[in-house]
């Protein structure tokens, strides 16, 4: 059963720009004027229109629509079958923190604990991805599948990538061409399309030692917060603080969550 947390745990970018090439490539199939958009410019091109235009559109239409394609994580040569895309994770690096980086959800209510207080750790990285279409047979099937791969992500950019997680992505196109023969697996080609992008790990911080897991009481004025504090010595210590005491500079005596995430930003004393 799903559960509504800020923890994402890590992100899984494999799984999902798989589901958003499945859906992406979907709706061209069930919208066969899509793929006319998606090579549109030969039609329209005076050097291209009369051998590569209507007709060749229309292959490309007939082929897609009646070629089942299997997305897969990660492939082997030895594996490998005509159509399909494999997509592999080249790269993950954890990206310099900025101000514009900082979570302020520095806590939240346990979900698996009701009534208690969780604090949360995140980080952002860099991820990169390599999605390779194969084909075997005649180099123009490779071309439509590259060229609607790339289609539909682009159509998809924002809702289906930014909007889940994998957000500023970049793209760029790898090596177009034949692969060396393998003994059952002659005349394939293969082209590579990477996607760079920049996603977020988020998980529940262990408590210190000496630190409790305090339950949120109610009180009168809201709940009562159990906030983070850092001590002289180094240690941490939960602090139970209610909207009743008094409040931090700057701080609204009425508004609990002013005070435990003061608490935890600054490490202010109570």
């Amino acid at each position: 059963m799903a559960t509504t947390t800020e923890v994402t745990g890590i992100f899984q970018g494999a799984i999902i720009i798989r589901s958003a090439i499945s859906k992406a490539l979907q709706e061209l199939r069930e919208d066969e004027n899509l793929i006319r958009d998606c090579f549109a410019s030969l039609p329209q091109d005076d050097l291209t229109k009369k051998k590569y235009g209507d007709k060749t559109v229309e292959e490309c239409v007939r082929w897609f629509t009646e070629t089942k394609i299997p997305i897969k994580l990660g492939i082997s040569l030895t594996q490998l079958t005509s159509p399909c895309i494999a997509i592999e994770l080249n790269n993950g690096d954890e990206a310099e923190s900025t101000i514009g980086d900082v979570d302020y959800n520095v806590s939240e209510e346990n979900p698996w604990k009701p009534g208690h207080q969780r604090q949360l750790g995140s980080v952002q990285a860099r991820e990169s991805y390599t999605i390779t279409s194969f084909v075997q047979g005649e180099p123009e099937y490779l071309l439509f599948l590259s060229s609607l791969l790339l289609f539909g992500i682009l159509r998809h950019k924002e809702d289906l990538l930014d909007d889940r997680g994998f957000t500023r992505m970049t793209w760029n196109k790898g090596v177009f061409g034949a692969m060396p023969d393998q003994p059952g697996r002659e005349n394939f080609f293969a082209n590579t399309l990477r996607l760079n992008g920049f996603v977020r790990d988020c998980w529940p911080v262990p408590l210190a030692k000496d630190q409790p897991d305090t339950p949120i009481e109610s009180t009168p004025f809201g709940p009562r917060v159990a906030a983070a504090v850092h001590n002289d010595d180094g240690t941490a210590t939960s602090v139970p603080v209610t909207p009743t005491d008094p409040p931090p500079p700057g701080g609204n005596p009425f508004d609990p969550s002013d005070w435990a995430d003061r608490a935890i930003i600054t490490g202010r004393k109570l």
